[in-house]
């Protein structure tokens, strides 16, 4: 969770958890997409469309969240 004072208000922004297993990444904003790669330490080098972005979160899943990566191969997706 990450607060911000601005003036006199204060904003709570809450970072949002995922299911990777059922997750269809090409659903998502181009913003949430770079946060994924974000928290896993990535970035997209040379990404110019949303489909680079999504592509590179399926190519590094298996990576960061083998779990999920595993259960989307089995078909439960």
């Amino acid at each position: 969770m990450t607060c911000v004072a601005e003036s006199n208000i204060v904003l709570v922004r809450t970072e949002k958890t995922y299911d990777y297993s059922k997750l269809d990444f090409k659903k998502l904003k181009v913003t949430e997409l770079k946060n994924i790669l974000s928290e896993w330490g990535e970035q997209c080098r040379g990404c110019t469309e949303k489909s680079d972005y999504v592509r590179l979160v399926e190519e590094l899943l298996p990576k960061h969240v083998p779990d999920a990566a595993k259960a989307r191969s089995q078909g439960e997706l």
